[in-house]
This record gives structure tokens, sequence and C-alpha cells, in this order.
């Protein structure tokens, strides 16, 4: 993967999907990072989980594009009656989040743990 990738990896953990990105999540040259991940979520809302969460342990940038694709993760979530959760969001990335009053609209938790999802 180049270092201007997104990776995404899938995995259904109980009643949650969770999505454990990789990378930088931002708009790249050709904005294929946050459309990657805006396509994965169309997907996995199709389906109708109860709860989807975004895992951005290993994600050490995100800008205002990646802000707005996890906005229109949490409107899908609304609009298909599921939950929408965010964990593993390191300092950097917090404080983005205050500024912005993201962290007013979304749920976010430190760890998959503290979300209360535990792999088998």
């Amino acid at each position: 993967m180049e270092e201007s990738e997104l990776g995404i990896e899938q995995e259904t953990i109980g009643p949650a999907v969770v999505l454990k990105l990789s990378g930088r999540l931002n708009l790249d040259h050709k904005g294929a990072n946050v459309m990657a991940l805006k396509d994965r979520l169309r997907e996995v809302m199709s389906a109708k989980p109860e709860w989807v969460v975004v895992d951005l342990t290993d994600v050490p940038i995100l800008n205002s594009a990646g802000i707005s694709v996890l906005i229109t993760g949490l409107k899908l979530a609304k609009q298909n009656g599921a939950r929408f959760s965010v964990t593993g969001v390191c300092d950097r990335i917090k404080g983005i989040f205050e500024i912005s009053r993201v962290d007013t609209i979304l749920e976010i938790f430190d760890t998959l743990e503290h979300a209360g999802i535990t792999e088998s």
C-alpha cells in the first residue's frame, strides 16, 4: 500500500461491523481515500447492520474531507436505524474533532474494548 492510500479492513464482531482503517483519511490528489471509505460505508449500510464502528487506530492524519466522510457515515447510519461510532482516535485527530466540534455529534471511544466490542 502506498503512503497516500487508505486501507480498509472489515470485520463483524458481535452486533458491530468494524471498519479498521490504516493510512491517511484525507482528500488526496484523486479524492480516492475519502471516496473509498464513503463507498464502503454505503455498501455496509445496504446490509442494514445494527452498529457500524470506524476504527481510526492506524490513521495518523485526517482533514476536513475525512471529517465529512465520517459525518456522511453518521447520516447513513441514522437513515438506516443503525448506531455509528468511532474508536482509536489519536490526540492529533481528537484535537481536530474538538476544534470542529465533531466530538459533540460522533460517538467516540478510545478503543474497541471501551466500546464494548471484544474479539472472540
